[in-house]
């Protein structure tokens, strides 16, 4: 009955390897392991799954391990778009660090927009580190990270400590985190 979730998990983790495994290795701070190389095959392995699972279904039938392959699999197939419009700012994920404006002000803090063109990004793993990296740093309101151009859209309120350079700033962040990422920003307003 083992099979019954291995394969199709199996095949889920290979059709997201790109998101799920380098999401944890950045967890521990592990640089990009090149799983991305795995995206081109990524319609094979998500039809080995859905293949997998019918064919779980067909000799199984409806237990609850066969539920629980289904559930954790369309997860695992998913989590690839699911960190896609995270990081394009169309999802708020709760526990991420952005700015948050005091509530009991009334006016909207003056903004200043950077974009950046960012070189090196090889997957969305990446693009998520980059994103949750300049989301940290002091005034950012919003950052969003596009993999399909290789650029971020960074609004940052300007305060009395936040003036200056502070685009140096998000450029050094972006560079710091590997050498791979050649920064340059591109526009601002």
């Amino acid at each position: 009955m083992s099979r019954t979730i291995s394969l199709p998990l199996l095949t889920s983790l290979l059709a997201s390897s790109c998101c799920v495994i380098q999401l944890l290795l950045n967890l521990f701070s592990v640089s990009c392991a090149g799983f991305a190389i795995l995206t081109p095959y990524r319609p094979v392995f998500t039809a080995l799954t859905a293949l997998s699972l019918v064919y779980n279904f067909r000799i199984y039938g409806m237990t609850r391990h066969t539920l629980s392959a289904l559930v954790l699999a369309i997860l695992l197939s998913t989590i690839p778009e699911i960190v896609q419009m995270a990081n394009e700012g169309r999802i708020h994920i709760p526990w991420t660090n952005g700015f948050t404006a005091d509530p009991s002000a009334t006016a909207r803090p003056q903004t200043t927009t950077y974009v950046l063109q960012i070189e090196g990004i090889s997957c969305m793993s990446c693009a998520n580190k980059i994103k949750n990296t300049l989301d940290a740093l002091p005034y950012v309101i919003e950052a969003k990270v596009f993999l399909e151009n290789r650029s971020a859209v960074v609004e940052m309120a300007m305060g009395k400590e936040g003036g200056g350079n502070v685009w140096q700033g998000l450029v050094g962040a972006v560079r710091g985190l590997d050498g791979k990422y050649k920064t340059h920003i591109v526009d601002s307003w």
